[in-house]
């Protein structure tokens, strides 16, 4: 067995392991090498990930084949009132029944990042999770192996994200609750085949001076993933009312708008996202024909005690 650090110039050798190790996950499909290192870092809007330096591959090797790797990086917060320090595990994967290889990769980690005078470890914290594999964060529960193992190191879960699915939609135009709202639907080419979907609503009755109080933003799984399966599945990002215009349709009203939208330029399948303990959120989107696909999970280790 070998460990060694690579530098991310390095991590197309990784794609195929990587492949291999989301066989079977929901809404995971095979990435090249040019993607795997080109999107590991972006985020969804296309934006570079805030906050991070110093990031390194740790990859473990048997009989000159690789059979794990952790991403690791720094996470350095700062503003006005605080300033905090991270230890980031972005990704972690190692083949199932190797545990002595497991153990030997996160022991690395945890040495890396106390070396660096990091207090605290966040695992696949929901900002930094690979948008190919987890686009809202987490570690899939369906890797039991990689949960257990950080059990059993004293990890803790601090959040856990429940992935919803909606199969075969087919909705109709939805009826404006109120006459004197526009909404602004606007359709954003990204690197799926269908665009990604942008909605807002205006009123002048809105808090906000450009009268904004919803938005529902959306996109093609497609963008995320380059897999022909992808390309008809639209991934909800973001689904949010001012609390002045809640509990009178709105929320419903850009749901079904945005899939309405949606199933006219091509897409068939929903997929969305939301917290736990977000039971609004859960009940609401069951309502409207979504149902638990998996959940994942986010770690915190510290390194204090």
């Amino acid at each position: 067995m070998n460990i060694s650090y690579w530098d991310l110039g390095k991590a197309g050798d990784l794609a195929e392991f990587y492949s291999q190790q989301i066989v079977g996950l929901p809404c995971c499909y095979p990435v090249s090498p040019d993607d795997f290192v080109r999107s590991m870092q972006r985020d969804v809007y296309d934006a570079p990930l805030a906050n991070l330096h110093s990031e390194k591959l740790l990859v473990g090797e048997e009989d000159g084949k690789i059979s794990g790797f952790v991403h690791l990086a720094i996470e350095e917060k700062k503003d006005e009132n605080q300033s905090e320090r991270n230890g980031i595990i972005r990704f972690m994967a190692y083949d199932p029944g190797r545990r002595v290889l497991g153990q030997a990769l996160l022991a690395e980690t945890e040495s890396h990042f106390k070396e660096k005078e990091v207090q605290k470890i966040k695992a696949f914290p929901k900002n930094y999770m690979y948008r190919f594999c987890s686009p809202d964060g987490g570690y899939s529960e369906q890797h039991g192996h990689i949960s257990a193992l950080l059990w059993i190191n004293d990890y803790t879960i601090s959040s856990r994200t429940v992935y919803m699915f909606l199969a075969d939609f087919q909705v109709s135009e939805p009826v404006l609750p109120e006459e004197s709202v526009k909404i602004k639907v606007n359709p954003v080419a990204g690197e799926g085949e269908l665009p990604n979907i942008m909605m807002c609503a205006y009123s002048p009755r809105a808090i906000r001076e450009d009268g904004l109080f919803g938005e529902c933003y959306s996109f093609s799984l497609g963008h995320l993933q380059r897999s022909e399966r992808a390309q008809d599945q639209l991934y909800i990002n973001w689904l949010g009312v001012h609390k002045k215009f809640q509990n009178r349709g709105w929320g419903r009203y850009l749901l079904i708008r945005t899939l309405w939208e949606a199933q006219k330029i091509g897409y068939k399948h929903s997929l969305l996202s939301t917290g736990e303990k977000n039971h609004r959120a859960l009940l609401f989107y069951t309502n409207y024909g979504y149902r638990v696909l998996h959940s994942s999970y986010t770690f915190v280790k510290s390194l204090s005690e």
